[in-house]
């Protein structure tokens, strides 16, 4: 019922972007109408994480930054440290913060070891 509010009340121009969003459709068609409207690269999770720290405050905002920190920390990948190290002078204390956190998670690794570092998260 709501899909059909939706359909009545929304212009044409607003329903291509809202219903592949809303629509019961299946992974594979979302994807294929959406990348229509928002083409993107193919990327591999590690390296769209890292363009996504790499982005400007004005196209991404502080939490999406700690988030994708935050999974750099967990994953303990080779480039971890390094995009950590650019996020402990942002302007935002939760980026700040996760960046720190991120470089603890890799100074464990280094000084305990895995395990040691594994039981601390």
């Amino acid at each position: 019922m709501a899909l059909e509010v939706l359909d009545n009340l929304l212009s044409q121009d607003i329903k291509r972007f809202v219903f592949p969003l809303i629509d019961q459709l299946s992974p594979r068609d979302r994807t294929k109408q959406l990348h229509a409207l928002f083409p993107q690269p193919r990327l591999d999770p590690a390296a769209r994480l890292h363009e996504t720290l790499r982005l400007s405050a004005a196209r991404t905002d502080a939490w999406t930054k700690a988030c994708a920190l935050y999974v750099f920390g967990t994953t303990r990948t080779a480039e971890g440290p390094i995009l950590a190290a650019t996020g402990l002078s942002d302007r935002d204390s939760v980026v700040r913060e996760t960046a720190q956190w991120t470089l603890a998670q890799f100074t464990a690794t280094i000084t305990d070891g895995p395990a040691v570092a594994a039981s601390i998260t």
